[in-house]
């Protein structure tokens, strides 16, 4: 945690070093002095003193003076020494559950820096008396003020794009003011009717926009606020609905991050264009129903674009009337009725930032969300022990809630340190995948209640999880473009791919390269398939060997009764099928390994082109084949190798390394795929 700090009861004056990485004096820093054990009268006394203080100014030309901070806007960052929530729950952790958290980082196994923001001289005293109640163990001595966070927060509000990175500009959609590669809210709406209009010119895909409920400002007027709407996008391929993967996404629950919505956005315009294109989104999409909330709190994001972009609440303002304007609000996380009302995770006073509003799904934004999702995840696989394992094999569906900041992938639970999830190695494993492709951390330190991803994993069924993305909440253009938007892309293509059985899939081996070449009516497949390649720690369920690799020719494996029907087994990475009856065309090939556990992976497809079979009398044609994706299935027809024995020898990734392949390097005469 940065150290850089300034008092705001006490004089101090840092000391000059002959160290020449020491702050200078304009750098200086004043501690915080908060003493905790006081008596009440003495705790009167002090706060209004500390009003005092903040509003007044001093003459002092021999040291910088607590009223210092009085020059210093709002919102500000702190840090304050806490117990850690597994070391004492039930006393510790009220003071982080009312703050507006920022970073958690352990100093020993019982004690943690918490840092956090304060929006305004309001929210600081009332924190100050919070931890004037608790005792000395709770919250430490101190509360201090941390100067080089505070300038990195101004440096957000006040960031203006000066567009060099060429991104998405006002020509396409309206922008944030300042930030030239995110869609503003109406831009949002704009870029939705337009993918929706995209989609009717493609042959075999289907965009539907869905009106799924009302902001708090609309229920109120049907004027004013906004509706809250879900977009879904699938193809039509002979995939029954009910053997179709969910991925379910939601971003913009917090106004104040700008980066979530525009990297949902940004992945869902690349498989719908790549519909048709590229033979693995294809499959993907045939295979799987994406559902995607883009804008969860679209009132407070049209303040936090206009006015207030630390805005963090919902524009609930509830009844209380000691709040300022810019702390009223629900925090929307908190509303979720799993573990709603823990004082641990969440706070009962309507001023706090983590305020969880009158009651379990009280807030229409939420309830929203609720009624949505609990219409299109199946009801046959809900639960009413939330520690109770899911079905691996049947259970549908991955929920992933897009924020800000922090580079995290968080698994549930959120309201517990101490409680490990059901399914755990599968949990383990999706988490495993995207820190090898993100670099993510997994850990958040700290307790919260009525979250997202705790609804939904416990009500739903489906793998759920948060993305904490990037370093800031009014993320900057240049580490959007350069890092968060394209780290990302393959760890979202990968939750749809495994949404099929995310408790199975996660733990199979993934196929890491893929290549087929058609000559003459002869298709040769070739590919390599592993559990560790994409691991980040080599986890237990990255440890297996692959056992079997399938492939299906023009027919997805999800269209046939089950996730274990038999295709053309490949021989040590290799098959070779007989395709002189087949016309003319563009045609899919779908591979599929397993591992020696019995876990399936996800399916991995690419495109070939179907030349016309010469035989020696043929003249020569200049026919072409076509390159429309047919939409008919056909039967697989039958490799030209012997089916292999019981114990067939397969490829053993190891010994090319896979660690260390890259799928895109492949053969220019071949068509390739690789799994994204």
């Amino acid at each position: 945690m940065r150290d850089r700090t300034m008092a705001l009861f006490g004089l101090r004056r840092r000391q000059k070093s002959s160290n020449p990485a020491m702050p200078t004096a304009k750098k200086m820093r004043l501690i915080d002095r908060v003493q905790n054990r006081m008596t009440k009268s003495f705790m009167a006394l002090y706060l209004v003193f500390a009003a005092l203080i903040l509003t007044t100014t001093t003459a002092r030309a021999d040291a910088i003076t607590v009223n210092a901070t009085a020059n210093i806007p709002f919102p500000r960052v702190y840090v304050a020494n806490v117990l850690t929530p597994d070391s004492d729950p039930s006393t510790v952790t009220r003071f982080p559950a009312e703050v507006d958290l920022l970073g958690f980082d352990r100093i020993t196994e019982t004690t943690s820096k918490i840092s956090f923001m304060v929006h305004d001289e309001g929210e600081l005293l009332r924190l100050l008396a919070l931890a004037g109640t608790l005792t000395t163990e709770t919250i430490g001595r101190t509360i201090e003020i941390d100067l080089e966070a505070t300038e990195d927060l101004r440096n957000q509000i006040e960031y203006k794009d000066d567009g060099a990175l060429g991104e998405i500009s006002s020509t396409a959609y309206s922008t944030i003011a300042n930030y030239l590669c995110y869609k503003s809210l109406q831009g949002s709406f704009a870029w939705m009717e337009d993918m929706v209009a995209k989609a009717s010119t493609i042959d075999g895909l289907n965009v539907t926009k869905s009106d799924i409920g009302n902001s708090y400002l609309k229920t109120l007027d049907a004027a004013s606020g906004y509706d809250i709407w879900a977009l879904t996008i699938t193809g039509n391929a002979a995939v029954p609905i009910a053997r179709k993967g969910i991925f379910f996404m939601m971003s913009g629950l917090y106004p104040r991050e700008f980066a979530p919505p525009e990297l949902a956005s940004r992945w869902v315009e690349t498989v719908i264009n790549g519909y048709g294109n590229d033979a693995d989104i294809t499959s993907m999409l045939d295979s799987t129903v994406i559902h995607l909330v883009l804008q969860a709190n679209p009132d407070g994001r049209q303040v936090a674009e206009t006015n207030d972009s630390m805005r963090r609440k919902s524009m609930n303002p509830g009844t209380s009337t000691s709040c300022n304007t810019n702390q009223k609000g629900v925090e929307l996380n908190s509303n979720f009725p799993y573990q709603w009302g823990l004082s641990s995770g969440s706070s009962s006073d309507p001023c706090s930032s983590t305020y969880r509003g009158a009651s379990a799904g009280s807030e229409p934004e939420v309830k929203a969300i609720i009624d949505y999702t609990m219409a299109i995840f199946p009801a046959a696989q809900r639960k009413a022990n939330a520690q109770t394992a899911y079905a691996e094999n049947t259970t549908i569906g991955v929920f992933l809630v897009i924020h800000a900041y922090g580079n995290l992938i968080l698994p549930p639970w959120s309201y517990s340190t101490s409680v490990l999830p059901p399914n755990y190695n599968a949990i383990t494993a999706i988490t495993d995948k995207v820190k090898y492709w993100t670099n993510y951390g997994g850990t958040l330190g700290y307790l919260a209640a009525g979250t997202t991803k705790d609804y939904a994993f416990k009500e739903l069924g489906g793998a759920s999880f948060t993305f904490e993305l990037g370093t800031a909440f009014n993320q900057d253009c240049t580490t959007f473009e350069n890092t968060i938007n394209p780290n990302n892309q393959k760890p979202l293509m990968h939750l749809a791919k495994i949404s099929r059985a995310p408790y199975s899939m996660s733990q199979g081996p993934d196929i890491t390269r893929l290549n087929v070449t058609e000559y003459n009516g002869n298709l040769t497949i070739t590919a390599i398939a592993s559990d560790s390649a994409w691991s980040k720690a080599n986890i237990v369920t990255a440890q297996q060997a692959v056992s079997e690799i399938q492939a299906w020719v023009n027919i997805h494996p999800y269209a046939l009764s089950d996730l274990g029907s038999s295709g053309s087994v490949l021989v040590n990475g290799r098959v070779n099928i007989d395709v002189t009856s087949m016309n003319p065309s563009r045609y899919s090939v779908y591979v599929q390994a397993m591992d020696s556990a019995g876990y399936r992976g996800p399916v991995t497809a690419v495109f070939f082109d179907k030349s016309i079979s010469k035989r020696p009398t043929d003249s020569p044609s200049t026919s072409k084949p076509s390159s429309k994706r047919p939409t008919s299935l056909m039967p697989t027809p039958k490799p030209t190798t012997d089916k292999p024995s019981t114990h067939p020898q397969h490829v053993d990734p190891q010994h090319v390394d896979p660690q260390h392949v890259d799928p895109q390097q492949l053969s220019s005469s071949s068509s390739s795929s690789s799994s994204s």
